[in-house]
């Protein structure tokens, strides 16, 4: 879904000279990216809601009440579906008795198990009242912590870990900030108007060699400051990058969790204000 050549990486970097070297990415395709290739803009004037300070701590005990499907919102893109969420009390899939996420946490953890040809993206946006709002809007300034597992992806959809992304920074399904895990490579885009399986409104802000295997359960952290435009992401304790990118601004924003017609698990998620 996100092809680009590899000299694309060294647009928008920030803070990345200790990191380590980017690997190249898939080669250009033969054929010419289509004429109607063309970024979707962001509606204007958005809105610029913001939580307060707060905290959400193990939030899968309650089930997907809190959980969104964005289609919720209004989305109807073709390529949006439902996808099959749930919660598993103990982390494990009952179709799939993973022992990475039984043995990552004794909380609940949450399941996406719908295996699809891309493309095809399912949302789940948090839209619960941590932060002092009715709607799952963030702070301006907070950190994400998680433990994310893949588990199967389809053939055509770098399997067996797929394109595992978590968008850190979300506001709708066209315009986030997600960290990506792929079986060779921890990254980090800018959606700004993409869609899938096109080229323009993708930017890749950094990628870095990390090969994760199914069942390898990866603890992620992430801070955003939309003040400052910056987003700096860890990967099991390791620091990988911060960068800065335009769509990170104080807008209403949310977290959300992404599929790409892959199955995974997401546990011991923790957002706090900072």
């Amino acid at each position: 879904m996100k092809r680009v050549l590899a000299h694309c990486l060294l647009v928008g970097l920030l803070g990345c000279g200790s990191a380590p070297s980017p690997v190249p990415l898939d080669p250009q395709p033969t054929a010419a990216p289509p004429a109607i290739d063309v970024p979707v803009p962001l509606p204007s004037p958005w809105p610029r809601v913001l939580g307060r300070p707060g905290k959400l701590d193990a939030p899968f005990r309650q089930g997907l009440a809190d959980w969104w499907d964005v289609r919720q919102d209004g989305h109807d893109y073709a390529w949006l579906y439902p996808g099959n969420w749930f919660v598993s009390p103990r982390g494990v899939s009952p179709a799939d008795a993973s022992s990475a996420l039984a043995s990552s946490s004794a909380r609940a953890a949450l399941i996406h198990d719908d295996i699809r040809r891309p493309p095809a993206l399912s949302f789940r946006r948090y839209a619960g009242t941590a932060f002092g709002t009715p709607n799952g809007e963030l702070p301006a300034r907070y950190r994400v912590s998680m433990t994310v597992t893949p588990i199967d992806a389809h053939p055509q959809n770098y399997p067996p870990v797929g394109d595992l992304g978590v968008p850190i920074f979300y506001l709708d399904p066209i315009h986030y900030v997600e960290v990506v895990f792929k079986p060779q490579a921890a990254e980090i885009w800018a959606c700004d108007g993409g869609l899938p399986e096109k080229w323009r409104g993708w930017h890749p802000l950094f990628q870095t060699e990390l090969h994760t295997r199914a069942m390898q359960p990866r603890r992620l952290s992430a801070a955003v400051d939309s003040e400052a435009g910056t987003m700096t992401v860890s990967v099991d304790g390791l620091v990988l990058a911060t960068v800065k990118h335009s769509l990170i601004q104080p807008y209403s924003h949310f977290f959300a969790l992404r599929a790409t017609g892959n199955k995974m698990g997401f546990s011991d998620l923790q957002i706090e204000s900072y």
